[in-house]
């Protein structure tokens, strides 16, 4: 009995825990299929959302299809009327075709006749670049033979040159030489001295020279010209001396060449006279000795003032390179005189102003 109670209770246990592994397992399985049903349900949503946008594109589609047959038919009519265009043209542009054949044609002519004429030109070409030849190499022969005799003149122009600055150095010496010879005499302060390319040029003011109005030297002016005579000796070798006269354009009282005498008369008498003493009395080589005068036409100053006229009534001295010597020489003046009464026909131009020259110069 016991044993059968036992093996009851045995029987009982065990199936009690059968069955409670069986009810978990079967918890599992439900646990399993609720999630399995909520993902059928999920996808079931997402398929209806799916679908509700197919049907939404199906209608863009549909719309977009009709759009097309509707601009696939605007195409056809367009199509259409482009054919019965070119149709209607096609006339005119038979035309235009002939005529650009035409023009083509034209042109290909034209063509043949440029390189007919660029062959040509390039003939008269030839022949002028070989006339050209020839005439450069005459040319190139004339040059050669230029520079052949140009060589004995740049020589000459070298050798004029050359004696050209040698005699412009001697005039800086003879011009220090004359300034020490007259400093020597006492005369610094009573002549003024300058220099003018080779010439030399000695001022004498009226004062001590004549009395005014006068063209008769005075016994000071005696001394004077003996003193420039022996001062200008040295230097006066190889050139010639000009004596020119001037005076300002105050009416001149007396007369002397039997009438009415103006400046000119007066400037012109006294450059004589002092011609007279520098060539009868100093010992000056009459042949290399002329005058001038020039009465009031050349002012070394404004004639407004008695200072200023003072300085217009002067004697100038001016030694030139002669003309043996082949010095450029100064023209003789026109109008003036050479030991002798003026001309009367034309006034003379004022020269230059010179640079004063110290003796140094």
């Amino acid at each position: 009995m016991k044993d059968s109670i036992r093996f009851f209770l045995a029987a009982w246990i065990l199936a009690a825990g059968c069955s409670g592994v069986r009810l978990n397992e079967q918890q599992t399985t439900i646990e399993t299929l609720r999630k399995q049903l909520q993902e059928h349900s999920d996808q079931a949503k997402f398929r209806s959302g799916r679908i509700t946008a197919l049907e939404d594109e199906k209608k863009d589609l549909e719309a977009q299809l009709s759009a097309s047959h509707g601009r696939i038919a605007s195409l056809e009519k367009s199509n259409q009327d482009l054919s019965t265009s070119l149709e209607s043209n096609k006339g005119q542009l038979m035309r235009k075709v002939k005529e650009l054949i035409a023009e083509k044609d034209e042109m290909s002519r034209k063509m043949t006749d440029a390189l007919k004429e660029k062959i040509g030109l390039k003939a008269t070409l030839r022949n002028k670049m070989q006339t050209a030849g020839e005439a450069a190499a005459a040319l190139s022969a004339e040059r050669d033979a230029l520079r052949a005799e140009l060589e004995p003149l740049k020589a000459e122009k070298e050798e004029a040159e050359a004696e050209a600055l040698r005699k412009l150095e001697k005039a800086k010496a003879d011009g220090a030489s004359l300034a020490a010879a007259l400093r020597a005499e006492g005369l610094a302060n009573q002549v003024l001295l300058v220099r003018s390319g080779e010439a030399l040029k000695l001022t004498l003011y009226e004062a001590p020279l004549f009395k005014l109005h006068e063209a008769k030297l005075t016994e000071a002016g005696n001394a004077l010209l003996d003193k420039i005579g022996r001062a200008m000796k040295a230097v006066i070798i190889g050139r010639t001396l000009r004596v020119e006269g001037h005076h300002d354009n105050s009416p001149v009282k007396g007369a002397l060449f039997g009438g009415k005498s103006t400046p000119w008369d007066l400037s012109s008498a006294r450059a004589a006279a002092v011609t007279r003493y520098l060539t009868e009395t100093v010992g000056f080589d009459p042949q290399r000795v002329y005058c001038a005068g020039y009465g009031e036409f050349r002012p070394v100053s404004i004639n407004d003032t008695s200072d200023g006229r003072a300085a217009n009534r002067r004697v100038v001295l001016a030694l030139e390179p002669s003309v043996e010597s082949s010095a450029p020489a100064a023209a003789p003046p026109s109008p003036g005189i050479e030991n002798g009464r003026p001309p009367r026909t034309a006034l003379p131009s004022a020269p230059p102003s010179p640079a004063p020259a110290s003796a140094g110069q």
